[in-house]
Formats: C-alpha cells, sequence, structure tokens
C-alpha cells in the first residue's frame, strides 16, 4: 500500500511538472475580472466590462495591456455595466458591440478612441447581442452575435454600418473565434461545433468538432495553430484543459492543462506566446491571473 502511495504521488509530481514546462506566470490584471469583452492588436490586449465579484456586479472600464503595463480608462460616457459584451481595435478605436445587462442582451454600440482617450455613443446596432465575438478581416469587424442565436453579422467601420450575413449552422453563446488563413473560424458557445466562414461564398463550413462542449472558453492563433483554453463544459465543470487545432489535417489534439481551471476568461498572442487572463475559477473566485503559454515547452 505504502509502494502504490509513494508511485501515485511520483505520478502527479511528473504530470505537474509537465503541465509547469508549458507556462509561467505572468504581471496580474489591476483587478479581478470575468465574463468581459475583450481584443488583441500589435502586442497589446484590451479588457472591457465583464464581472468583478458576485456582489459589484460589474464594471465599465477598460483595461489596456502595452509594453508588461497597464492603463485603465475612464468610465464609459453613460453609466452603463455591461458584461460578456464583444470588441475589436480597428484604426486606433476599440468598437464595443452590446453586452449583457443582468441576463439581457442589448443593442448597445459605442467606441473608444485609443488617441484621445474618449468614448462616444454610436447609437444603438439593429440586433441585441449578449456573449458575443467579434473579430476584424479586410477592414470590416464580422460579429457572432451569440445570446443564443445563430446571427452573424458584418461591420463596417468606414460608415459605421450593418450589414447581415449567412447565419451560422448552430446556435451560440460565449464562443470564441479566430482569423486563420483569411477565413473566420467559431469555435464552441455552449456546444462543441466548429465552422468557417468563407467570405468570398458567404457561407459556412463545418470543421472537426472539439471532443467537449464549451462556452465562456477563449482562444488565440500561433504558428497557424488554433488553441483553446479553458472554459464551462456542458456539465457546468470548469475546464483546465488546452487544444490544439491543426487546419492542415483538420484535427484537434490535448495539449495540456492550465495552472488555474477558468472560464470567462480572455487571450492574447504577444510575440510568441499566449497570454491567458482574468476569469472565474473552479472554485467560483475570480482572479487576476495572467498565465503566458508556451508553445515549445521549457526545458528545466
Amino acid at each position: 500500500m505504502r509502494k502504490f502511495s509513494i508511485f501515485l504521488i511520483f505520478v502527479i509530481s511528473c504530470a505537474k511538472s509537465d503541465m509547469e514546462k508549458f507556462w509561467q506566470d505572468g504581471n496580474p490584471l489591476p483587478y479581478k475580472v470575468a465574463n468581459f469583452g475583450w481584443t488583441s492588436n500589435l502586442n497589446s490586449f484590451y479588457i472591457f466590462g465583464g464581472d468583478t465579484s458576485f456582489n459589484d456586479y460589474s464594471t465599465s472600464r477598460m483595461i489596456i495591456y502595452n509594453n508588461n503595463s497597464y492603463q485603465i480608462s475612464e468610465t464609459l460616457i453613460a453609466p452603463i455595466h455591461l458584461k460578456n459584451s464583444c470588441i475589436a481595435v480597428y484604426n486606433n478605436k476599440v468598437y464595443i458591440f452590446g453586452g449583457y445587462i443582468a441576463n439581457a442582451p442589448t443593442n448597445y454600440f459605442f467606441s473608444y478612441d485609443l488617441n484621445s482617450k474618449t468614448y462616444q455613443d454610436l447609437g444603438n446596432m439593429p440586433f441585441e447581442t449578449g456573449g458575443c465575438f467579434a473579430i476584424v478581416l479586410n477592414n470590416k469587424i464580422y460579429i457572432i452575435v451569440g445570446a443564443n442565436t445563430s446571427l452573424f453579422y458584418e461591420f463596417n467601420p468606414a460608415n459605421n454600418s450593418f450589414n447581415q450575413k449567412a447565419s451560422l449552422k448552430y446556435i451560440r453563446d460565449g464562443a470564441c473565434a479566430v482569423v486563420l488563413n483569411g477565413q473566420i473560424y467559431v469555435i464552441g458557445g455552449g456546444n462543441n461545433k466548429v465552422e468557417v466562414y468563407d467570405i468570398m461564398a458567404n457561407s459556412w463550413i463545418e470543421k472537426k468538432s472539439l471532443d467537449i462542449s464549451l462556452k465562456s472558453h477563449t482562444c488565440s492563433v500561433l504558428d497557424n495553430n488554433i488553441y483553446v483554453f479553458g472554459g464551462q463544459t456542458s456539465s457546468t465543470t470548469i475546464s483546465s484543459k488546452v487544444f490544439k487545432y491543426d487546419p492542415n489535417s483538420d484535427t484537434w489534439s490535448y495539449v495540456t492543462d492550465m495552472k488555474t481551471p477558468r472560464k470567462g476568461l480572455g487571450s492574447a498572442v504577444i510575440g510568441n506566446e499566449i497570454y491567458v487572463f482574468g476569469g472565474i475559477d473552479d472554485n467560483n473566485n475570480f482572479t487576476n491571473k495572467v498565465e503566458i503559454f508556451k508553445v515549445s515547452p521549457i526545458v528545466f
């Protein structure tokens, strides 16, 4: 029995050691936050809104990360506190689309000028959204509407106009999306489905599904592969797993575990690493942890 216990401790220790080869701790966020809108651009990342505790429902501030330091924006021009908005950076502006107030999706629409550090109310969108995702491609911003719909819109920053595009095959809430090889990949969002949007054909193609259903997870592209981190499974368990998608073979593989299981988190590629930040852990605690994922494991 004693030998078995020693062996079990050894196995757990080795597994932990293997996991830690992929991770190092980063500079923590200025405060604990989850369920925020997030985006990244040119080695910077941006976090808007979200929950800061179960008693303090949400914040309307924006965190901006650049050169290993943080700035916190002023409060919105209107006292609107949103969670699960989607945001995108284009032409030195952060565009903010919708978000939940309590559990109701909204059609609020703002921009934040990174030069003047001021917000502008852009009126109302033609749809309500929350648990959405926004992504920039070819000078347009594409919005996976979420809120348990399959709606998909194109936004033109040149004239602030919206154009409804072909709907996804599956409804989504809390999906993540990336651009890879000029196409938009949408992953999970209350299911395990993966769809790719072809802009020229205005159509969706289904790809290999994840092994598990996820929502409120995060994803990033590095070295022409998609990495998916954390999230909530269909059984409401909070995942610690990291998965990799290879577009050449249309296959998913398990990579490692995160040091902290989390949902409602974000991620950004900084250099040749992926920063994973914020969220709610498996003990229902908000976190400001930033963990840095290295595609090539650290050799001790």
